[in-house]
């Protein structure tokens, strides 16, 4: 059985732009990615995104780095713990943006810290 990684404390805006790479985003949707789960750049108001680039983050039924709930980790079939996974968190954000353009919303609609 393969060795699962350990969660990283906090993820650096590099490592954010490589996982948000890996799980498919845009060149142009990646700061706006960063903005809603870092807090860096955002124009919210917010002093820290949705997780301050905390992958491990919990608030309720949120979990991991854009704070998807569970409720979407079952709509797309994925394990609600394998939220705590940043690409697999990003991932899921990614189809929750794609999800909310295609039905009229604006493509942070389901966050409370917007770009």
């Amino acid at each position: 059985q393969a060795a699962v990684s350990p969660i990283p404390e906090q993820l650096s805006a590099d490592e954010m732009r490589a996982a948000l790479r890996l799980a498919g985003w845009t060149e142009a949707r990646i700061p706006e990615a960063i903005a809603v789960a870092c807090g860096i750049g955002n124009r919210s108001g917010f002093p820290y995104g949705e997780s301050n680039c905390h992958p491990g983050s919990v608030n309720g039924p949120y979990r991991g780095l854009l704070q998807i709930g569970i409720e979407w980790a079952a709509y797309f079939g994925v394990d609600p713990d394998a939220l705590f996974d940043p690409v697999v968190n990003l991932t899921v954000g990614r189809w929750i943006v794609e999800y909310d353009i295609a039905h009229g919303y604006g493509a942070w609609a389901q966050w409370s810290v917007q770009p």
